[in-house]
């Protein structure tokens, strides 16, 4: 049965964060991320109003660490600088994407 809900918690969602390296290659980071699906237009929002945004909605992440090689904990923080990188929000953008369109990462819909 459908469920109508104004958002849903969704935990460890596969996303992708891909790197430029020498030579025009890219280096591929698998992540996950904990966020907020909102409904309707407040998803849309998420997607179109930039980093600060998505910011709201990420509630945690794993398989990020810090310079030193450690775990990257969830604080405010370490926040403020994941969402100050390029990369991670490209990949945290897309796979909010896929998330509010129901697209199955692990069924290999990836559009």
């Amino acid at each position: 049965m459908f469920v109508l809900e104004k958002e849903r918690l969704v935990k460890a969602w596969p996303a992708v964060v891909r790197l430029p390296v020498d030579g025009g290659e890219v280096i591929e980071e698998k992540i996950t991320l904990d966020f907020i699906v909102l409904s309707g237009s407040d998803a849309l929002n998420v997607v179109t109003g930039g980093a600060d945004a998505l910011k709201k909605v990420v509630t945690g992440w794993s398989n990020i660490t810090d310079e030193n090689n450690n775990p990257l904990i969830v604080n405010d923080n370490n926040k403020d600088a994941l969402f100050g990188n390029q990369f991670f929000i490209i990949a945290a953008v897309k796979a909010y994407q896929q998330a509010i369109h129901g697209l199955s990462v692990k069924s290999g819909e990836d559009s």
